[in-house]
């Protein structure tokens, strides 16, 4: 659980509370569901036919993968919280513009954000 709170909190303070919700709802939350029926399995010594667990863990490793791609897509473009809008020409952002960043801007020498 403490390993879940800090990758909630993370998700929650680069992203958005959204993306902390997803991951517990739509991934960790089924995989730990998955893990209580296989160690109940093995410690019952059950031999019964794991085939819908199999498929299930098969589908979240694709869902972690989509969710992971997803957030490296976010990451890509700088879509994280203190980031978006740090490019922003306006007064209230006029400390978090280099001169640098100005020069570029001015004399069009780089692409735009």
């Amino acid at each position: 659980m403490d390993n879940l709170g800090r990758t909630k909190a993370e998700l929650w303070a680069s992203f958005d509370r959204w993306t902390a919700i997803r991951f517990e709802q739509e991934l960790h939350d089924n995989f730990a569901r998955n893990g209580r029926v296989l160690e109940s399995a093995l410690r019952s010594g059950s031999k019964s036919n794991l085939a819908k667990e199999e498929r299930e863990l098969n589908y979240l490793g694709k869902s972690s993968y989509e969710f992971i791609q997803r957030l490296l897509e976010r990451i890509q473009r700088e879509d994280l919280n203190g980031l978006t809008g740090r490019y922003d020409l306006s007064y209230s952002n006029w400390d978090n513009l280099t001169s640098a960043f100005l020069w570029t801007r001015l004399f069009g020498l780089k692409s735009q954000r």
